[in-house]
């Protein structure tokens, strides 16, 4: 590849599960859930220890969302953490 032609990646990401940790405490805030401690949310996360944990854990943020708006915000929440990382399309 000539070292002037852009680098490409493809990625496949599940939405739920590349929220910005400060996504996930807003959304839990609104929910009146226990992630609205950025701290109960890392601990949780660090304690996952194989499929299930992680499958637990998902599906524990994916039920944060409970309207349309909810995914407005989170999509913006995304879409920035990728820009501030780098990313140029997604």
């Amino acid at each position: 590849m000539p070292s002037d032609a852009l680098s490409l990646a493809d990625c496949h990401l599940h939405f739920e599960g590349c929220l910005p940790p400060h996504e996930i405490t807003r959304l839990a805030g609104r929910a009146g859930h226990r992630f609205a401690d950025a701290a109960v949310f890392e601990a949780s996360r660090r304690e996952v220890g194989d499929a299930a944990g992680f499958l637990g854990l998902f599906a524990e943020v994916c039920r944060l969302f409970e309207s349309p708006e909810d995914y407005v915000g989170a999509a913006l929440a995304v879409a920035g953490a990728l820009a501030d990382d780098g990313v140029d399309y997604a």
